[in-house]
């Protein structure tokens, strides 16, 4: 008899009674001829002895996903044998969803917990969209299936949410997103990786009840509401001296423990409110900052990373890479 979800879940936890099961059952794939079976057993005694064979049986297994021009288009990453990551890289879009609906009633997709869609934008400031997410058939019947990536746009955002009952983590190459009654939805990770309007709008009314990250690429002026409503513990924004200014103003700052802003443009806000930071786990990416200021937050966080920070232009009119 096959494993459930929560036995596999239990026997990759450690339970011995449900890896013994899981065991037996790659036994009578391996009897049949499977190549999952051997996989699942490879997976779970003796991985990184025996990196050739691993190989060797992810292809063959992979190989009964699809025709090898599908297989070109899929991106796999396993888990004790079982595809726990599947990535569709851009292909024509009338046949995705008939190639995923193939590819998910395969055995071997039975425990996936990740999709991923990554396709390529049209160019200007056109975007894909891939709505035909909502046609994958099975998609609401594998039980651990909780977190969706798209680096396109869904314009039938509602029909392609209501595919994923158990969805918890959403990241989204948009943030031209549809009316609000679509996003009562209790999600502990979202990411809106988009440019375009506004995204203050998707936070108006407090339903955000579980949502403990939030990645947001560009000006985030209601940040002190977010956190109001939110048990935000991870924060990713972009660094502007307004959304600086709003995030150390907010008495619900200690919230966060992992802050990384992007693209900041001097953190004097940071600076000055440092005595209220030391919680937190800070990180930088791309922009300008002294090195007198990063020095000072070095010492005043929790701990500090940075990458891409330039100082001051110099009399030569050009920047050196902060180095502290």
């Amino acid at each position: 008899m096959e494993p459930t979800a929560a036995e596999f879940e239990r026997a990759v936890s450690g339970n011995q009674a449900d890896r013994a099961r899981l065991l037996v059952y790659a036994d009578s794939l391996t009897a049949k001829g499977d190549p999952l079976g051997a996989l699942i057993v490879l997976q779970n005694t003796d991985r990184e002895a025996n990196p050739l064979l691993e190989l060797e049986l992810t292809t063959k297994v992979k190989q009964r996903l699809g025709s090898s021009r599908d297989l070109h288009a899929l991106g796999v990453e396993w888990r004790w044998g079982f595809v726990d990551t599947l990535t569709l890289k851009g292909t024509k879009d009338g046949d995705n969803a008939a190639l995923l609906s193939r590819v998910l009633e395969s055995p071997a997709c039975r425990f996936i917990r990740h999709l991923k869609i990554s396709v390529a934008h049209l160019g200007g400031n056109k975007a894909r969209d891939a709505s035909w997410v909502a046609d994958i058939t099975g998609l609401d019947r594998l039980e651990l299936l909780n977190r969706f990536t798209c680096s396109a746009g869904l314009k039938k955002f509602g029909e392609v949410v209501a595919k994923f009952p158990r969805l918890e983590h959403l990241s989204l190459g948009t943030d031209s997103l549809p009316a609000k009654k679509h996003f009562d939805l209790p999600l502990k990770s979202l990411e809106l990786l988009g440019y375009g309007p506004n995204v203050d709008r998707l936070f108006v009314k407090p339903v955000w009840t579980e949502l403990t990250h939030l990645r947001v690429e560009q000006d985030l002026d209601t940040v002190n509401e977010v956190l109001a409503q939110c048990p935000l513990s991870s924060l990713d924004l972009y660094g502007s001296q307004n959304v600086m200014a709003n995030l150390v103003a907010s008495p619900h700052l200690e919230k966060v423990q992992k802050l990384t802003l992007r693209r900041v443009g001097g953190v004097r806000p940071l600076v000055d409110a440092r005595a209220r930071l030391k919680h937190l786990t800070l990180h930088l990416i791309d922009g300008a900052a002294t090195r007198e200021d990063i020095g000072t937050l070095k010492a005043s966080v929790k701990q500090l990373s940075y990458a891409g920070l330039y100082g001051p232009e110099g009399d030569a009119g050009y920047s050196l890479k902060i180095r502290v």
